[in-house]
């Protein structure tokens, strides 16, 4: 193997290992943060579909890090 597709292969894997790393399940923050009305005010709806299943434990997540074998949908307002 050349030192190029090693570097390539090398990096390749540390990308994918941080992609997997941390709690990014939290769809609700942990503290409120105030904001002008001014700077949020429109109608926003963010549309989610994901292979994780409907979180029952925690109520600020709405997904938590199992799989499930359906797709699930989301609307948030």
């Amino acid at each position: 193997m050349t030192v190029h597709v090693k570097i390539v292969v090398g990096l390749a894997f540390a990308l994918t290992l941080a992609g997997c790393a941390g709690p990014t399940h939290d769809l609700l923050n942990r503290k409120p943060v105030s904001a002008p009305a001014s700077d949020i005010a429109a109608r926003h709806e963010i549309f989610v579909a994901t292979t994780r299943q409907q979180a029952t434990k925690d109520p600020r997540q709405v997904f938590d890090g199992d799989r499930s074998l359906t797709t699930g949908y989301a609307r948030v307002h």
